[in-house]
């Protein structure tokens, strides 16, 4: 399997749910974000692009949330484990309960892509880093959360979830962890 490319300014070839923040995870627990930017002004693009990144974890079962602030604009996915197959939620467990082998000093990668959901074109791409106190509160929610889930009770959660933290700073304010991404 040939890995994706990306680049600035080039059409984003995957879906993409309008507007907003969607966290995705591979078997091996690579995190990704995609933020959907309804036409971004040069400011938002920037602030994703070399801002300050403060990333959040909020664990509420059988989801758990990511949270993004870049000043210029913030956003927050909910993630459920238990839509994945039975396969790829062993792997993701498996992977997340090796977190806690990691040295001190280890920090994980996440990638960050904007892009505009008008037009669809990348807008920036970034790579941060987390430390290994960040990426054990992600497999300690992911591993609480494992279970086998319905589109219903995940939509469900979600607006039990909006309903207690309607907007994203009250979900920081609520996480289990948050931190500023490091450069690589």
């Amino acid at each position: 399997m040939t890995p994706a490319r990306y680049a600035v300014g080039e059409p984003w070839p995957h879906a993409l749910a309008a507007n907003g923040l969607q966290a995705t995870l591979t078997e091996a627990l690579d995190l990704a974000l995609l933020a959907g930017i309804w036409r971004p002004t040069g400011k938002e693009i920037e602030a994703m692009r070399i801002g300050q990144l403060r990333i959040g974890v909020l664990p509420s079962l059988p989801l758990v949330w990511i949270m993004l602030d870049a000043g210029a604009v913030s956003f927050d996915a909910p993630y459920a484990l238990g839509l994945e197959p039975a396969e790829k939620r062993a792997s993701i467990i498996e992977h997340a309960a090796a977190i806690g082998t990691w040295p001190e000093s280890n920090r994980g990668l996440i990638s960050i892509f904007t892009v505009d959901s008008v037009s669809r074109r990348i807008g920036a791409i970034r790579t941060v880093t987390l430390s290994r106190t960040w990426w054990l509160a992600l497999a300690d929610g992911l591993r609480a959360s494992g279970a086998p889930l319905s589109g219903a009770a995940q939509s469900a959660a979600i607006k039990r979830d909006y309903k207690r933290w309607p907007i994203t700073a009250e979900m920081f304010a609520a996480a289990s962890v948050v931190e500023i991404g490091g450069a690589i």
